[in-house]
């Protein structure tokens, strides 16, 4: 991995701006800390980038947004880039949206091409080819979510306790077959909510079952095809909990199909707290995460270490909430 000018600073033991300061041949810095900061610079062997130099030269005046791969009409994205937009207006700096999202090799050249200040990545990966991309070049960045790899500035969903308080609620209301319909495991935060329907099945004693456990790709179609399957089998679940919205959308169609009655016959439960999840019919139960709130967040995070690169670490785990409506209940537990 190529050495970044952070790694350079505590070399010399000075800051990033010093580092940079050097790099620009600033007449702030004194010659002892300027021959310090070379010699870290020859025994590193760092070579800086004209990207990150030109950004020290001046305040950023647009941002990226790297999003995942396109999802069609998907409520949950269009209300984070609300509130990523709203900032970035706020402050007049433009946002650029950048596709596609996991593919390194595919990040986009307008990315250097621009000189963005800064990027938002969303949908982390456990080892994320993205942030191992952008940390070489020392492009800052703010991650909405978690990875294996030490990144200094997240924010992320408490994606384990949201389902696991939703599996409670469901084994409160007297069911004991619970269905799971789980995001694609390659996302971290499908990871967390795995762990958290498991977790919650060991409080209460109740084993895992992987027949009751199944993959969407986070699409309506996917939650309808994946609850169809949990229905059909000879012990189907009295109640699904689906880790979207949209996949509970289609889970929801998938009961109505087979002439069973939601919540009398299974209850459904969904996460994120999409507008879309109160409109359904029942409207639904749901994990409720701030989506527009965390947007807002991590465009401000972003503006504030793209103003000023010595911005000590931060990162922030948001605590969701369960919105309990009318898509559940205890009628049809076993």
């Amino acid at each position: 991995m190529a050495v970044t000018i952070r790694q350079v600073a505590r070399h010399a033991g000075v800051s990033v701006a010093t580092v940079s300061y050097v790099l620009n041949n600033d007449p702030r810095v004194s010659p002892e800390t300027r021959e310090r900061v070379l010699a870290s610079i020859r025994e590193l062997d760092y070579h800086p980038n004209s990207w990150a130099q030109g950004l020290a030269r001046r305040q950023a005046d647009i941002v990226g947004l790297l999003m995942p791969a396109p999802r069609h009409a998907d409520p949950f994205l269009l209300e984070l880039i609300s509130g990523v937009m709203d900032v970035t207006a706020e402050h007049h700096v433009g946002l650029l949206l950048l596709h596609p999202g996991n593919n390194a090799d595919d990040l986009p050249r307008e990315l250097l091409r621009r000189r963005l200040g800064g990027v938002v990545v969303l949908e982390s990966q456990a080892l994320d080819p993205r942030v191992e991309w952008l940390q070489k070049r020392s492009i800052p960045f703010v991650l909405f979510g978690r990875c294996h790899q030490p990144v200094d500035y997240w924010i992320d969903v408490d994606n384990a306790a949201g389902v696991r308080m939703a599996v409670e609620h469901l084994v409160g209301l007297g069911h004991r077959r619970i269905g799971f319909i789980s995001a694609p495991l390659k996302y971290m935060f499908a990871q967390f909510r795995m762990a958290g329907y498991r977790e919650a099945l060991d409080l209460h004693d109740l084993p895992f079952d992987p027949a009751l456990v199944h993959a969407g790709d986070l699409s309506e179609e996917s939650g309808y095809t994946a609850a169809a399957a949990l229905l059909g089998q000879p012990e189907p679940p009295t109640a699904i909990m689906a880790a979207s919205d949209i996949m509970a959308t289609g889970a929801l169609r998938a009961i109505k199909e087979r002439g069973l009655r939601v919540p009398d016959d299974v209850a459904l439960v969904g996460f994120d707290g999409t507008p879309l999840s109160a409109y359904t019919d029942p409207p639904l139960t749901t994990v409720r995460q701030p989506v527009y709130d965390i947007g807002r967040k991590v465009a401000e995070l972003l503006l504030k270490v793209v103003a000023n690169p010595e911005t000590g670490s931060h990162g922030e785990l948001i605590q969701p909430t369960l919105l309990v409506r009318g898509s559940s209940a205890a009628r049809g537990a076993e």
